[in-house]
């Protein structure tokens, strides 16, 4: 399900830009129908400390499996503890398994979130940050009052001054504890703006809680971190490479590259977060807009438009950038599966289109 697919259109944080929605109230979606706002605040907490209760007991053994790897991989620091921000801008350590070089980290997250290949991940840190095992300890968050089991993900304080200075209204997220688990942790991305967030948050801050739904979604996030964990599993186990898992992709997302001025559309062979390798080689140079069409079955799709940087002389393999917040955001989620909660995938490959539509895109020039 995308956040991004209905509701009201607004800028992202380095201007305006188009088609990037927030959706509708949550009120009107079904199954994850509930705020931020708890009606009674007592009887809230003794709800989150009841719920993360079990949770904890539940999750101990695995807990205590990840620490006593992590020991054995790097040493007695295992777990990372770092300020945050949280209701009425109080500052409260978070915790976490600890998965980078601390030094390395530092210089990196500075002023900003950890750039995707930055590659200072300890041994077990690349798998854990993949997963979200990583954030488990934040349970003990929960439980000793700093945090709530859903709310918006808490922030630093370096990151919370750059963005409320240009996002509006960036503060109303701490009338609220942050939460272990958000509805925009769960269906964004690492890549989606803080913009896009914080007007999806502050919608959901106004909005009261539903016990029903919210312990819906943290079922939902909690079952997926398990999927995604096994999955992550797995592809070490088998020993599967990044580019071989961005030709998976492309098959499984029959993903095509077309031509919005000519209507001719080319198959991609492969997409991974920086390159697009084509199936056949395109004609070279184009200089007009270029669309990634992703088809999710049921004669649904998606599309991020894009611009090329070649790669190679014969025109297969490029550089790719989305054109807009909302391409990046579609690639992410439904090419890619970034997000915790990840949409339905097609089970078979889409039919091929005809001969005159996949051929070469001859006419790019």
């Amino acid at each position: 399900m995308s956040f991004l697919a209905h509701g009201r259109t607004f800028g992202a944080a380095s201007g305006p830009v188009k088609a990037v929605r927030v959706p509708e109230s949550p009120r009107l979606r079904r199954g994850i129908s509930t705020g931020f706002a708890p009606r009674h605040p007592r009887i809230h907490r003794i709800y989150n400390a009841s719920v993360v209760s079990v949770v904890i007991l539940a999750l101990m053994p695995m807990m205590a499996l990840i620490a006593v790897a992590l020991l054995l991989t790097q040493g007695p620091r295992i777990i990372y503890s770092g300020p945050r921000i949280g209701k009425d801008q109080v500052s409260f350590n978070i915790l976490k398994f600890r998965t980078l070089d601390d030094k390395k980290a530092a210089a990196l997250t500075a002023t900003k979130v950890l750039p995707a290949d930055s590659n200072i991940e300890t041994p077990l840190g690349r798998f854990l940050r993949a997963s979200r095992l990583d954030e488990l300890p934040q349970l003990f968050n929960v439980l000793r009052g700093d945090m709530n089991l859903v709310g918006p993900r808490p922030v630093r304080e370096a990151i919370a001054e750059i963005e409320r200075q240009r996002v509006p209204n960036y503060d109303h997220k701490f009338a609220v504890k942050p939460g272990l688990v958000g509805h925009s942790q769960a269906y964004m991305t690492h890549g989606t703006t803080k913009r896009i967030r914080a007007r999806y948050n502050n919608m959901l801050i106004d909005a009261p809680v539903n016990y029903g739904a919210e312990i819906g979604l943290f079922g939902k996030v909690g079952f997926n971190v398990l999927r995604r964990a096994i999955q992550e599993g797995l592809k070490r186990l088998r020993g599967q490479q990044a580019d071989q898992l961005a030709v998976l992709r492309a098959k499984q997302m029959g993903l095509r590259l077309h031509d919005r001025r000519t209507g001719i559309s080319q198959m991609v062979a492969a997409l991974d977060a920086e390159t697009i390798v084509l199936e056949r080689p395109i004609a070279l140079p184009f200089t007009h807009d270029l669309q990634v069409r992703i088809q999710l079955g049921q004669g649904r799709s998606r599309m991020a438009r894009v611009s090329l940087i070649p790669l190679d002389e014969i025109g297969a393999r490029f550089a790719y950038e989305c054109k807009t917040d909302a391409g990046r955001y579609t690639i992410e989620r439904y090419v890619l599966d970034l997000a915790v909660v990840g949409p339905a995938r097609p089970t078979k490959r889409p039919a091929s289109a005809p001969a005159d539509v996949a051929a070469p895109i001859h006419a790019i020039a």
